[in-house]
């Protein structure tokens, strides 16, 4: 059972056969803090739905199984490093939002496209 969603993504794949080999893919990972899925059901998004419908759109389970060692604690930092990490709290050990002491073994998604691609451009923005 899911103890609380605390982020949705929005992935866009820019695959579609009117890009040709030549131009580079491209993706964007959105995260939308603090918005249960049940709520973005239950209203208008034109522009996520054009989003989603150009891409996709995926509900995360970032909150870990409730009652075992894996139940993270539903806090922004704690369900970016889940989702970024593809691990929970038990191991990237960002508790909260002051990162005391991360585990830096776990690779972020940001790392495993550096290792595969050293060229690719990177950008990360938050508001």
């Amino acid at each position: 059972m899911i103890k609380h969603l605390l982020c949705l993504i929005i992935g866009i794949w820019f695959l579609s056969p009117v890009y040709t080999q030549e131009k580079p893919r491209k993706v964007v990972f959105i995260l939308l803090d603090g918005i249960s899925y049940d709520v973005i059901q239950q209203v208008e998004t034109p522009n996520i739905d054009k989003i989603a419908a150009a891409g996709g759109f995926s509900k995360a389970y970032v909150g870990g199984e409730r009652g075992a060692y894996s139940e993270s604690p539903t806090i922004s930092a704690v369900g970016y490093n889940s989702l970024l990490t593809g691990t929970w709290v038990n191991k990237h050990n960002v508790y909260g939002n002051d990162f005391r002491r991360p585990n830096y073994h776990y690779w972020t998604v940001f790392r495993f496209l550096r290792e595969a691609n050293p060229d690719a451009h990177l950008s990360i923005f938050s508001t």
